[in-house]
């Protein structure tokens, strides 16, 4: 396993620090997050071989959040399409965590004093294996379980621009891309300002549109992420908002958003704002 690395994602420092010296004295190469986010802005810097995962990390709130380890997992399969093996680490055993750590494709692994052999065996098993194959995770984030599809089928057209939609209203956000659609752009959604930076990264986007109020990472939070990171900071951004808080779009403009427009609007209004950024192929055929 020497030249091997490992992302350990634990916001347990104690824990953490235990599990990086007994994978940097198994020859490993250790990387640590104590968070699902910076764990993302790790993997868009670094390509470790394998993960091992908490299975409750902080939210956007900053407090251990049920399952969001699995719910990252979800995301890293199926958004960012990341085929390395996943370790999840949990104090818990029912059934129901066993089942979805299964659903999602990865390792489960009990947290107790002896999990150290188990982990050891897991970790030789998956990094010394000739190949790796990483099952398809069948597992959405809750968002997407209850509203569909993280994106919409997409063109082939090379010239489309990518729009990213980040919304917590599924209605909105499914009929706002599918108008997107008919104008000849690849509409992708998220529905929190978290999901939102991970799904930037991943299918790095011509133009996001995002609101300002959403659950897990507001727009305010999605904004800065995105400006404040080497790899999006030259996106444009549009926010549609039900603000008209002068004050409050003033702030989202100094944060780096490109537009600021109130809901409701007219869709000829924001399709003005889109043709200063990006080229909507179905107009440029009109014209």
């Amino acid at each position: 396993m020497k030249g091997k690395s490992v992302l350990i994602v634990e916001d347990d420092r104690a824990y953490s620090t235990l599990l990086a010296t007994r994978c940097q004295q198994l020859g490993l190469k250790v990387h640590v997050a104590a968070d699902a986010m910076t764990a993302v802005d790790l993997l868009s810097e670094q390509s470790p071989d394998l993960i091992l995962l908490d299975v409750e990390l902080p939210g956007r709130t900053g407090e251990p959040t049920e399952a969001y380890g699995l719910v990252m997992a979800a995301t890293l399969r199926r958004i960012m399409a990341l085929d390395l093996p996943i370790i999840m680490l949990t104090g818990r055993n029912d059934a129901d965590v066993v089942w979805r750590c299964r659903e999602a494709a990865v390792r489960h692994v009990h947290k107790s004093p002896q999990s150290w052999k188990a982990l050891r065996a897991a970790i030789h098993e998956l990094l010394e294996a000739p190949e790796t194959a990483a099952a398809p995770a069948l597992i959405l984030e809750e968002s997407d379980s209850a509203c569909g599809s993280a994106d919409i089928p997409q063109t082939s057209r090379p010239s489309s621009p990518k729009i990213l939609c980040v919304d917590d209203d599924c209605d909105f956000t499914l009929a706002l891309c599918i108008r997107l659609k008919e104008l000849g752009a690849i509409p992708v959604r998220a529905f929190s300002g978290t999901q939102g930076f991970v799904v930037a990264l991943a299918e790095k986007p011509d133009l996001v549109i995002t609101d300002l109020h959403m659950p897990d990472g507001e727009g305010n939070y999605l904004i800065e992420r995105l400006k404040s990171n080497s790899l999006t900071k030259d996106i444009p951004i549009v926010v549609l908002t039900g603000q008209r808080n002068p004050g409050v779009l003033l702030h989202v403009r100094s944060l780096g958003a490109n537009a600021c427009l109130s809901k409701p609007f007219a869709m000829s209004t924001l399709v003005n704002e889109l043709n200063q950024h990006i080229t909507l192929p179905a107009l440029h055929a009109a014209v």
